[in-house]
């Protein structure tokens, strides 16, 4: 408890309304990742500061952030401006909502320690609206919020979709047994088509900032030859490109990036990558060239992560949302459904 203590004090409410300063980065970030592993969230790792401060740099690091520790509970909330100007404060990853931004065993004490804050920065006739993403609807958190904020706030719903996941219980037999016949034939017949042809596949854990720069090159690479290359999306897209290299250097230091490669003949025509948080793998993006289409090259390099999870012993394999365009060929992959919702809390 005493470094926590010692932290709330060292951070002052003038500096947590700036920018976030450097010093000190490495305990917070400690503080939070342990207020977010204490709590149960639908998408943790999107909750953790590898994701929420890789989107914070590469979209919008000027922004002031409100971050606050105490007794292992963390807040941590990103003030911007709504279209007409006005302010809000919002989930550090303000474009998905995955993050929640109340984290630990009990945040709420904490959370009318940040209203108090606010309140005195705007005034409380002037309070702006809050944002809460991460949100699983009835949940204990959100009926304790309803049930404890209710006096204070008006509660609207924002937006809801459905995050899906894989138990990888049982390895890479546990995960096909809980695939279709029609699955578990299919995917047989992809592997042995692909490796017929010469397929082979390369496990890259990146390790240094010089390790992050080659795998991403290499993953820019394959970009260019895919759909969403075509498209100007995907990597190549410079927001989402930014996001994913700050993403990779994040996991580089904590040994948590996942990465394979598809490869023919010494070249590379696909890739996939994730990460971990502890036990629990959260893909991220994969891609590959599209005239390796008639080989399911995405459905192998799947296989091909899971298998590798499975000997490294993670449990969960957690896809993202199921909801909206092309997101449907999870369904076949996952067996687990989150929903997942955020809020406006307004005065």
């Amino acid at each position: 408890m005493a470094p926590q203590t010692q932290i709330t004090q060292e951070l002052s409410p003038d500096v947590l309304f700036e920018p976030l300063p450097k010093e000190g980065q490495e305990k917070r970030e400690q503080l939070w990742l342990h207020a977010a592993r204490c709590c149960d969230l639908p998408d943790p790792y999107c909750s953790e500061p590898d994701w929420v401060m890789s989107y914070h740099a590469s979209h919008g690091s000027a922004r002031p952030v409100l971050m606050l520790f105490e007794h292992g509970n963390a807040i941590i909330l990103a003030q911007e401006n709504m279209a007409n100007d006005q302010p809000v404060f919002v989930s550090p990853e303000s474009s998905w909502l995955y993050d929640r931004p109340l984290l630990g065993a009990d945040p709420i004490p904490l959370f009318f320690r940040a209203v108090d804050l606010i309140e005195k920065r705007f005034g409380k006739s002037q309070m702006p609206p809050i944002i809460l993403g991460g949100i699983w609807p009835h949940h204990p958190l959100s009926n304790e919020l309803l049930f404890n904020l209710g006096h204070m706030f008006s509660f609207y719903l924002y937006t809801q979709g459905k995050q899906c996941a894989a138990s990888l219980e049982g390895g890479i037999d546990g995960f096909l047994s809980r695939r279709s016949p029609n699955f578990r034939a299919k995917l047989k017949k992809a592997v042995r088509k692909a490796r017929e042809a010469g397929v082979s596949y390369e496990r890259v854990s990146p390790a240094s900032e010089a390790d992050v720069d080659k795998t991403f090159g290499r993953m820019l690479t394959v970009e260019t030859q895919s759909w969403k290359g075509h498209e100007d999306n995907g990597l190549l897209h410079p927001l989402a490109g930014n996001f994913y290299k700050e993403l990779l250097q994040r996991q580089a230091k904590r040994g948590t990036g996942r990465v394979i490669f598809a490869r023919h003949e010494n070249t590379d025509i696909g890739f996939i990558f994730g990460g971990l948080t502890g036990v629990i793998y959260r893909g991220q993006q994969f891609s590959y060239d599209l005239n390796w289409k008639a080989f399911s090259i995405g459905n192998t390099l799947q296989y091909e992560q899971i298998l590798w999870l499975c000997e490294e012993g993670a449990l969960r394999y957690d896809m993202g949302p199921i909801s909206g365009p092309k997101m449907g060929y999870k369904a076949h992959w996952t067996e687990l459904i989150f929903p997942l919702e955020s809020w406006i809390l307004r005065r």
